[in-house]
């Protein structure tokens, strides 16, 4: 038994000890896979060589790596030191150099340097300058070009000897010959003279497209389906062109014509079968200029116009060859600073952001009219070239309220994260990410800023920053902002039910304390509670603190001083002759021709300044509302001159001057007159009561923001009547006579009331005494006199608004 026990335990044992030396074998291959896969990773892409070419006409450095960098790159400038920094993640220095010197154009020196950060390994390639200076990117296989505005060597501006490439002699013998039958595969030559350019394929041109870019400014022309032969990308030119860029993609062939001034010369685009002739300058005026041709036909073309969309659609039409004359009107749109390879761009797993040129509508002379009845000949392709028209205006606008620091990202299929950091770097921001996705995408974006860099990669990605304290900028996912917001929510939900209420006094100092305890209320929640103190101008309030925040910020609001106008009123009592005197005569004759837009006004006699407000009816129809009547007058020193001058002449008197001070929206009241007794009978017997008999103005002022007045007046007259018999005996009538309106003035404007009669009657007798007291016989020893004047009264409102 003892010995059985002993052979199972030693065949557990070698069972144990082979299990462990398998999984100890498996660990092994595992960690030799992983780190091979990771020295092969890391050695996916590295630095070969960085240098200065020397056999360019302008300063241009030139990157060459061991793989195509593709669009994992980014380019961007800045000024301390003045430099341009290129960076390349993913990719190792190598045995470069750390520093290059340059010494050519701009170029001081360049330096090279690896950074290890969380996402990977980044090769970063600063090229140092002398001065600021323009440049283009162009990648190419595995060449990766910086071209710098100016010369490496001396060229004179007076040089106008045709400059043609040397493109010929590099084309191999066994270069296709030119076949008119055959579809063109391949650009043989770029012929340049002043102020014209000649663009050579060997065979029929069936596809081509151009279109104007600014800043800077320049033309492009893409010919479809061909390939370039010469290994050239750039040509001098002269005349307002300064060179002709060459780039290669995947599906075409693109030529760049730099302006060498502010404006790209006029131009003219013509498609000669094998051959693209583009003029410039003089030479594009004359040829748009020449009779056309009308015993041969034409030739046709496709002009492409393309926008990319998630569907492609195609509508192909023919548009005659001739010449086509555009005009550069191009604006606000970012500069497309390299030749890209389309084909990579488009990526199945990642969205694309992609920030370039639309190419501008172009005005076309010189062009065969398609009838109503014929076919379209414009070719419409869904690319990304080609955008709607005002886009890129909506892109200036919008890039102008970001003010960051202008960078241009170019990557395909790249991770958000790896991004944020880069754009972090840049703004010298610290970006913390915590609950990022390792999502991917697409982007090309040219000299924009980085803040605005930032906002689209975050749309695109579904995310929100928010600016912490210092310079910490947080990265949250739409999910995690709800959840947060929806959080602070609920926990203001819970403060209100459960939290602690705060006891505040608040204290009001200009507005009546009921008027703000209403106010409060509304805002108050339903633990909460207002106590109004109107002795003391004090509220105290009860409830939560955000609550109590938001109702002092509401008194600060609505407490505020209340402006004051000052009514001055003078009450005169004058002839009608005189009221006419002072500039503003109630009866008027108005014509208002409307088919020949004139208004005038008759027999309106216009002194001091008076202006004429609202007619009245005549004046003879005392007694009635309508003969109070409103003008204006402006000048209140002369008006005061005339009063003054009233009183001396004996045609009238001033009443009375009252002035009376009220708050903006409230009335003030002035009157003056008598109370007239009368006797009523009642249950306790005879009483005697007083009627008014007084003249009332009534004025309620409203200050407008421009500074006007608005004033709503009430004016009345009441004056004793005829005596009329009642049952109790004789009483005195009362005559009432009033109006209303509103008026607007401005700040010590004097509006005019007028159309307020005041008539008198007196008899008296003489004669010889005793005499004239006989019956009959009386009347011819004594005299009777009846006299009746009548006199005005003129109401004169001025307004001022008091400051506080």
């Amino acid at each position: 038994m003892l010995r059985v026990t002993s052979m199972l335990n030693l065949l557990w044992y070698r069972k144990m000890f082979f299990s462990v030396c398998c999984r100890s074998l498996l660990l092994v291959v595992v960690l030799a896979l992983t780190s091979s896969l990771a020295m092969g990773a890391e050695q996916a892409n590295r630095l070969l060589s960085i240098g200065v070419d020397p056999q360019s006409q302008s300063p241009t450095v030139l990157i060459a790596t061991q793989e195509p960098v593709g669009y994992r790159y980014t380019v961007y400038d800045s000024e301390d030191p003045l430099r341009v920094v290129i960076d390349f993640p993913g990719m190792l220095t190598g045995d470069v150099a750390e520093v290059i010197p340059g010494g050519v154009g701009a170029v001081r020196e360049i330096k090279a340097s690896q950074f290890d950060l969380s996402a990977g390994g980044l090769t970063r390639v600063e090229i140092m300058l002398e001065h600021k200076a323009d440049y283009q990117v162009s990648l190419e296989e595995k060449s990766f070009q910086i071209a710098f505005e100016g010369l490496s060597g001396v060229m004179g501006d007076s040089q106008q000897a045709p400059m043609t490439s040397k493109v010929e002699e590099k084309v191999s013998p066994e270069a296709q010959p030119v076949d008119l039958s055959q579809p063109a595969a391949s650009m043989l030559t770029v012929d340049i003279s002043p102020g014209a350019a000649a663009l050579t394929a060997n065979g029929r041109i069936e596809k081509f497209k151009y279109f104007p870019l600014s800043k800077p400014e320049r033309l492009v022309v893409d010919v479809y389906g061909v390939k370039p032969v010469f290994k050239e990308r750039a040509f001098p030119a002269a005349q307002g062109v300064k060179q002709v860029r060459a780039g290669v993609s995947a599906d075409k062939t693109r030529f760049v014509f730099d302006a060498s001034g502010d404006r790209f010369p006029e131009y003219l685009v013509e498609n000669q079968q094998t051959q693209i002739l583009v003029r410039w300058g003089a030479l594009a005026k004359q040829s748009s200029s020449r009779p056309e041709e009308t015993a041969k036909p034409a030739e046709n073309m496709e002009v492409a116009v393309k926008e990319e969309t998630k569907t492609s659609t195609e509508q192909s039409a023919q548009i005659a060859s001739e010449p086509v004359v555009a005009k550069n009107d191009a604006a606000d749109q970012m500069a497309d600073v390299e030749i890209a390879n389309e084909a990579d761009t488009v990526s199945k797993e990642s969205p694309i952001i992609k920030v370039d040129q639309p190419p501008v509508v172009v005005e076309e002379q010189s062009m065969a009219a398609v009838g109503a009845g014929e076919q379209s000949d414009v070719e419409e392709q869904d690319d990304h070239d080609a955008k709607p028209l005002g886009m890129a205006d909506q892109m200036a606008a919008e890039a102008e309220k970001y003010s960051g620091e202008k960078i241009s990202l170019v990557f395909d299929n790249a991770e958000v994260r790896s991004i944020l950091q880069l754009i972090g770097e840049i703004s010298g921001y610290n970006i913390v990410a915590p609950s990022v996705a390792d999502q991917k995408i697409t982007l090309r974006l040219i000299d924009v800023p980085w803040d605005y860099a930032l906002q689209l990669v975050l749309d695109t990605a579904g995310l929100e920053m928010r600016q912490e304290a210092g310079t910490v900028m947080k990265i949250l996912t739409k999910a995690e902002v709800a959840a947060e917001r929806n959080a602070m929510l609920k926990a203001k939900a819970e403060a209100l039910k459960e939290g602690p209420l705060s006891e505040r006094t608040l204290v009001v100092n200009y507005s009546a304390v009921g008027g703000i305890v209403a106010q409060l209320e509304k805002l108050k929640s339903e633990r909460g509670q207002i106590i109004p103190v109107p002795e003391n101008k004090m509220i105290i309030a009860k409830d939560v603190p955000d609550i109590l925040d938001t109702m002092e910020e509401i008194i600060r609001k609505i407490d505020i001083p209340h402006r004051q106008v000052l009514i001055e009123a003078r009450i005169v009592e004058a002839t009608t002759t005189f009221a006419r005197d002072l500039g503003v005569k109630w009866n008027f004759d108005y014509t208002n021709d409307t088919t020949n837009g004139v208004s005038s006004v008759d027999n309106a006699s216009v002194g001091l300044g008076g202006a004429f407000l609202i007619p009245t009816a005549n004046p003879a129809s005392a007694g009635l509302a309508s003969a109070i009547a409103f003008g204006g007058l402006d000048d209140s020193i002369n008006i005061d001159l005339r009063l003054s001058a009233l009183e001396t002449s004996g045609e009238g008197r001033i009443v009375s001057t009252p002035r009376v001070a009220t708050l903006n929206g409230k009335k003030a009241a002035i009157s003056q007159g008598t109370q007239i007794p009368y006797s009523s009978a009642g249950d306790s017997g005879t009483s005697t009561e007083f009627k008014d008999a007084k003249l009332a103005l009534d004025v309620t002022p409203e200050i407008n923001p421009d500074g006007t007045i608005l004033l709503e007046i009430t004016a009345s007259n009441s004056a004793p009547g005829s005596v009329v018999p009642t049952a109790t005996g004789n009483a005195v009538a009362i005559d009432t006579k009033e109006a209303k309106t509103n008026v607007m003035v401005r700040n010590g404007q004097t509006t005019v009331i007028g159309g307020i009669f005041v008539e008198s009657e007196s008899e008296g007798v003489s004669g010889v005494p005793i005499l004239k007291n006989i019956p009959i016989l009386g009347t011819l020893f004594k005299s009777t006199t009846r006299s009746r004047e009548r006199r005005e009264l003129l109401i004169f409102i001025t307004p001022r608004i008091l400051e506080i």
